[in-house]
């Protein structure tokens, strides 16, 4: 009777938990409203770039916001960490390379950043961006 009762309230507890970790993946995946998105970042002279692109909705505007790595130039986005269809600020920082930083004429930063506005209320799959400053 004792391993009966602990067994019944551990296959209870199971069945829970379960239920629970589905209903959290369901909720994840349909009602945040992300989209995967990918892109390109690169200098003005085509060079890809390491660093990060963040994206915070715009002032008026809802929607989640989101963070990938830049790599090389390419980050992507999928639907569980992606932005939603709506107007963003994005912001990109970069990590200045060693090769920079040791040359005399770089800045003495260890971060470039640089923002603009990105419009994904058509739900674009692409976002490549083209530095100014660098």
């Amino acid at each position: 009777m004792f391993q009966t009762k602990y067994s019944s309230v551990a296959i209870v507890l199971f069945a829970g938990m379960a239920l629970l970790s589905l209903t959290s993946c369901g909720d994840n995946a349909k009602g945040s409203n992300r989209i995967p998105l990918e892109g390109k970042v690169v200098t003005s002279t085509r060079r890809p770039v390491n660093g990060s692109i963040s994206l915070t909705p715009a002032p008026g505007t809802n929607g989640p916001a989101a963070t990938a790595a830049i790599v090389e130039g390419h980050y992507r986005f999928n639907v569980s960490n992606g932005p939603g269809p709506s107007k963003y600020h994005a912001t990109v920082l970069l990590q200045q390379t060693e090769r920079a930083a040791s040359r005399k004429d770089a800045p003495q930063k260890s971060q470039v950043r640089e923002s603009f506005d990105a419009d994904l209320s058509s739900s674009q799959p692409r976002l490549d961006h083209t530095l100014k400053s660098e």
